[in-house]
This record gives structure tokens, sequence and C-alpha cells, in this order.
């Protein structure tokens, strides 16, 4: 997508390098990327929760043994949205 031509100079990261990074899963779909701020806490972009308030979340990540979207990990951390600042569509700077 067009955002994905913004990362300049970035590098396919090695499994496992990056323990705090999580991914956003409901509905058994994709939702969005995060990363551990605390182990019971995910950030991520604002955007992501956009019509979603009501869809409960499972939030899986590498310090659970996922390194590929297919891997097959015990599932269970469910969690629920706490909190969001509201962000404006379109304007990027407002969207964590």
């Amino acid at each position: 997508g067009p955002l994905k031509s913004r990362i300049i100079g970035g590098h396919e990261a090695v499994p496992h390098s990056r323990p705090y990074m999580a991914t956003l899963k409901g509905e058994d779909e994709f939702v969005c990327g995060g990363f551990l701020v605390d182990p019971q806490w995910v950030m991520t972009a604002a955007h992501c929760m956009d019509g979603i308030l009501e869809v409960p979340l499972m939030c899986r990540g590498v310090v659970e043994g996922i390194v590929f979207f297919s891997d097959q990990v015990p599932t269970g951390l469910y969690s629920r949205i706490a909190d969001f600042l509201p962000w404006i569509k379109h304007i990027m700077g407002s969207d964590v």
C-alpha cells in the first residue's frame, strides 16, 4: 500500500529478534500490528480501532512463539479496548 513505500532503508527482521511485536486479530482476520508496552498492554495505531470497538481482539506475539501469521500457537489471550485517543481520519499525526 501507499504507507509501505514510506519505509526507507528497512530490512527483513530475523525471527524472534523483535519480541515486543504483536499482531491483533479479530473474528479470525488480521486487524493490525502493535507492540508491547507492558506484558498486559499493547499499543497500536488509532485507525486500527476504527469500527471494531465491539469485536473481541486476540493478541499474539513473538513472546508466545509466533513468527509467521500462519504459525500454530495456543490462543487464548483476549483483550478489550481500555481506552484510545480520538483521531481524525486522513491526518496521520493523530494516529497513535
